[in-house]
């Protein structure tokens, strides 16, 4: 899980399903990508998409960080 994703859009107050608007996917496909530690997870341009959407300050190292 990306607990720091999850942290930041809760101080952004965005949820899931504006995120997934904004990238052009379902609600499912984006709660598959945020659940996701492999290859179905978010692209490059989809994990910039989101820091910049969240206006956070993590580098994306840190916000997409994976803990169990």
């Amino acid at each position: 899980m990306f607990k720091n994703l999850e942290a930041e859009m809760v101080l952004a107050r965005v949820t899931g399903g504006e995120l997934a608007k904004e990238l052009g996917m379902s609600e499912s496909t984006f709660s598959t990508k945020r659940n996701s530690r492999d290859s179905r997870g978010f692209t490059l341009e989809q994990a910039l998409a989101i820091k910049k959407r969240l206006r956070s300050k993590l580098t994306l190292e840190k916000l997409f960080e994976w803990e169990d």
